[in-house]
């Protein structure tokens, strides 16, 4: 999965507390962003860990399928897993375990999920399902508190799926896809969502209309297609980009249609029937900052922290949580924070930021998660936004988040929801009452106080 579903799938946090919690750190974190700090006091909305280093098939562009990656065979272990969860606290919206290898191989891994599935984080692997799977373990992956379970089927046909996913057994996968999506069903269960990855290369993109009737016919909840990376040319037989547009939409499904209408949250309420503007995720103009630095955290399985989901090398890690006192000290190392003040103009890093290979994948990811967490923000959030909207908003982000952010920029959400015009002095409270002696804090808690 990636970020382009997002906005139009995360759930309501349903817990008081923790609607507190997160939501005031997402404020906090949208501020430092806003004024471009090097040091953080907040801590990611968005975190990825990696649940495995290994993996059973040879993709030919995966540092794992092509046995470069430099940190060895490794899976998540529950010592490790259960300190990060500690230290990085219930501030996440959005953890993905999966990075560099097939989480499956961690015989761990519903266990690892189970034991955060009371920080109302919404987890999400992405599998090749290219392995034998039990019954008990598909009941297992259904129950532990996944939100999605992303298949990499990159294909419709026995014929064209092994030509990247090589050792990858088409009828293995969709048949297990089809397992999950038939048990849950039995279940009685709404999540975790089960999605259909369809990565685009030039022998299979002739395949996107069947691959949307099987996904009509075995009742996935998402089919996204998603361009592949791949050079344009290359020897016969290698694999090569695709030359063809998309016909349909990149993201479709059961999913999708239940979210254009979602009415549960405030601001979906107002922008309910507007359909998602989906697609690659490229930015032809990458802003000249990246929002990993303030939103997004990346921890490895022997517990290196890295700058993003793009560098899985070791030799590119900014810290280690094995020798710093916690995330947000690793998060406020001199890598961290020099990569912060290029972002800011202030020259260059030193860091691989500088020569970042996919800044406009990087800004578009960013975008889309703000905007998920915006779809489901509660009253009192939208009242701090629309108060003092530049304090928490760059200019940039009314223009590429036009239905969220520009609604609230514009003054038009104030129209549309008097409240937001009165005092909310219990959420000012709640926030106070998370952290009694924060001076950041109790200036959003003022914001809530004010009347018009």
């Amino acid at each position: 999965m990636t970020d382009s579903a997002l906005p139009f799938l995360l759930p309501v946090i349903d817990d008081s507390r923790l609607e507190t919690i997160k939501f005031g750190n997402f404020l906090l974190a949208l501020r430092s962003r806003r004024q471009r700090q090097a040091r953080v006091a907040h801590r990611p909305i968005d975190v990825t860990i990696d649940m495995s280093t290994s993996c059973q098939l040879r993709c030919p562009y995966c540092t794992v399928g092509l046995q470069k990656l430099d940190r060895g065979a490794a899976v998540m272990k529950v010592p490790a897993f259960e300190s990060i969860q500690d230290d990085i606290g219930d501030e996440a919206f959005v953890t993905w375990l999966f990075s560099t290898g097939e989480p499956l191989i961690n015989k761990g891994l519903e266990s690892l999920v189970a034991r955060m599935r009371h920080r109302r984080t919404f987890s999400v692997i992405s599998t090749n399902l290219s392995l034998p799977l039990s019954d008990e373990r598909i009941d297992a992956l259904l129950t532990c508190g996944l939100g999605v379970i992303c298949v990499s089927l990159d294909g419709a046909t026995a014929e064209t799926y092994p030509q990247y996913r090589q050792g990858g057994d088409f009828d293995l996968v969709s048949g297990n896809m089809r397992r999950l999506i038939r048990r849950k069903r039995e279940l009685g269960l709404t999540r975790p969502l089960i999605e259909w990855r369809f990565l685009r290369f030039r022998h299979n993109q002739h395949e996107e209309k069947l691959a949307r009737q099987l996904a009509r016919e075995w009742g996935v909840d998402l089919l996204e297609f998603h361009t592949g990376g791949a050079p344009e040319n290359g020897e016969a037989g290698k694999v090569v980009s695709a030359n063809r547009p998309l016909s349909g939409d990149w993201v479709s499904g059961p999913a999708v249609d239940a979210a254009v209408v979602r009415r549960d949250t405030p601001l979906a309420r107002v922008l309910a029937g507007q359909h998602p503007a989906f697609g690659p995720g490229e930015l032809r103009n990458p802003l000249p900052r990246c929002d990993w630095h303030y939103l997004g955290g990346m921890i490895h399985v022997d517990q290196g922290v890295g700058p993003c989901c793009v560098l899985n090398d070791r030799v590119h890690d900014f810290a280690s949580l094995t020798s710093q006192d916690g995330f947000v000290q690793a998060w406020n190392t001199q890598a961290f924070q020099a990569a912060r003040d290029a972002m800011a103009g202030k020259g260059p890093s030193n860091t691989i930021c500088d020569r970042c290979p996919l800044p406009g994948a990087q800004t578009y990811q960013f975008l889309q998660k703000i905007r998920a967490v915006l779809r489901i923000a509660p009253t009192w959030v939208l009242k701090a936004l629309s108060e003092s909207p530049g304090d928490f908003f760059v200019a940039a982000d009314r223009e590429l988040m036009p239905q969220e952010v520009g609604i609230i920029t514009s003054g038009r959400l104030r129209r549309h929801m008097p409240e937001l015009l009165a005092a909310d002095p219990g959420a000012a409270q709640a926030l106070t009452d998370w952290r009694p002696d924060d001076a950041e804090v109790a200036w959003l808690s003022s914001l809530l106080k004010l009347s018009s």
